[in-house]
């Protein structure tokens, strides 16, 4: 599998043997409360060495890519020593962060350490605030994306869709293009966690998204559109260890639990894995980001 650091891609090639992507949470806690967190309940985080252990057996396993979530992970007291961690191990690695502790300092720490930094703009900043709940928080966003590419670190928006914001995909864009973002990637809302609570009114279809984003001239960032729906499209560890299936409409928890990276290997854990075919399916398309 041949793998771009650049655009962070793979070729589709060989992609079908096991785990190629996992998202690996740091944490559950976050100093944010927005509106449609899919991650809002609660959750023990494991020690750094059990961390580090996990880490190990990705790279042991031949892992290609580890997408690092939340709550918000820059909020373990030893977040940086894990990214150089898993930098140390090959491992190519995507942050997913809200900014709020990044600093220059920080940032330049990661600087070859990560493949892309991840920021969230939810719309124009009175939207933003308003889904965060976060006075300021659109501004240190900016500012972060901003810093993050003079430096040069990829730098990607992600946008949750909602009715609420559906059409400020277009401002949300053009707010990636004065930063200088390279993508702009737009998500799904999941019925999980407060998700689930603003789901019924919140909720936009696919048709929605396409129409909204046929309305935008071709340009720079791109836009990339991943609905967020099949069972088992992402392969997730939690912050307490655990390697779920996520989301599964069969449960109210919208996830179903594999079995234990600690304990199991990920070829034991790839072949129990339920969702096989969705899972190579949307990492497939989603090489691209």
């Amino acid at each position: 599998m041949t793998y771009s650091a650049l655009t962070h891609t793979f070729s589709h090639k060989q992609a079908g043997n096991g785990f190629f992507t996992i998202a690996l949470q740091f944490t559950r806690t976050c100093n944010y409360r927005c509106s449609h967190c899919s991650e809002s309940s609660p959750l023990e985080s494991l020690p750094t060495k059990q961390v580090y252990k996990i880490i190990d057996n990705l790279a042991h396993a031949g892992i290609k890519r580890v997408n690092i979530s939340g709550g918000e992970p820059t909020l373990r007291e030893d977040w940086l020593d894990l990214i150089d961690y898993i930098s140390q191990k090959k491992l190519y690695s995507s942050l997913a962060t809200n900014c709020s502790t990044i600093t220059p300092q920080t940032l330049q720490a990661l600087r070859g350490k990560i493949s892309n930094l991840r920021v969230s703009i939810y719309g124009n900043e009175r939207t933003h605030e308003a889904i965060t709940t976060v006075p300021g928080s659109f501004q240190r966003t900016r500012e972060t994306a901003k810093k993050s590419q003079e430096i040069g670190i990829p730098t990607y928006a992600c946008m949750t869709v909602m009715q609420d914001n559906l059409e400020q995909i277009a401002e949300v864009r053009n707010i990636c293009r004065e930063v200088g973002m390279e993508k702009l990637l737009l998500y799904s809302l999941v019925p999980k966690g407060r998700g689930s609570e603003i789901y019924p009114s919140q909720r936009v279809s696919k048709e929605q998204v396409q129409t909204q984003i046929s309305k935008i001239a071709p340009d720079t960032p791109e836009i990339y559109w991943s609905p967020f729906e099949d069972d088992g499209i992402c392969a997730l560890i939690q912050a307490d260890g655990s390697l779920v299936a996520t989301p599964y409409q069969g449960e109210p928890s919208r996830i179903k639990l594999v079995g234990w990276p600690l304990k199991e290997s990920l070829t034991e854990l790839w072949e129990k894995y339920p969702f096989k075919e969705n899972y190579l399916a949307f990492n497939k398309e989603k090489m691209k980001c």
